[in-house]
């Protein structure tokens, strides 16, 4: 069962989202792209958007996640507004859901964001030189 979350994340693109804050360019293989953070001030790009697994990390202020808390820290949103908001942008309908529903797509999503955390860890770190990871 696709959740509403994945719905919104099909319709839309992270690094499209991230360029609206930030200029990003290619930085190695698998769609990498790297800027300067649009959430703090920094000279040295530390900011990755990753697009296979359209997941951001920023290895200045250790913050990361998916589009919607890219979003969500990005205007200063809480996470009902953030969905309507990304919801309205892709297009998706979203419908009434009762608490448990809720529950369940909030746990859902974040599972994911635990896992994109790793997976964005992992990619920035093996994608180094001589790193024995």
């Amino acid at each position: 069962m696709s959740t509403i979350y994945d719905q919104i994340k099909d319709k839309l693109d992270i690094i499209d989202l991230a360029e609206r804050y930030t200029k990003l360019d290619k930085a190695g293989r698998n769609g990498r792209v790297k800027g300067l953070c649009p959430l703090h001030s920094e000279k040295t790009p530390s900011f990755f958007v990753f697009s296979d697994s359209q997941r951001w990390h920023c290895f200045g202020c250790n913050q990361g996640g998916d589009i919607f808390d890219l979003y969500q820290q990005l205007e200063n949103l809480d996470q009902e507004t953030t969905l309507r908001e990304l919801a309205r942008q892709a297009g998706v309908e979203l419908k009434p859901l009762n608490a448990e529903q809720r529950a369940d797509q909030e746990r859902q999503r974040q599972q994911h964001a635990i896992f994109g955390v790793a997976v964005a860890h992992w990619q920035h770190n093996l994608s180094r030189p001589n790193n024995p990871a």
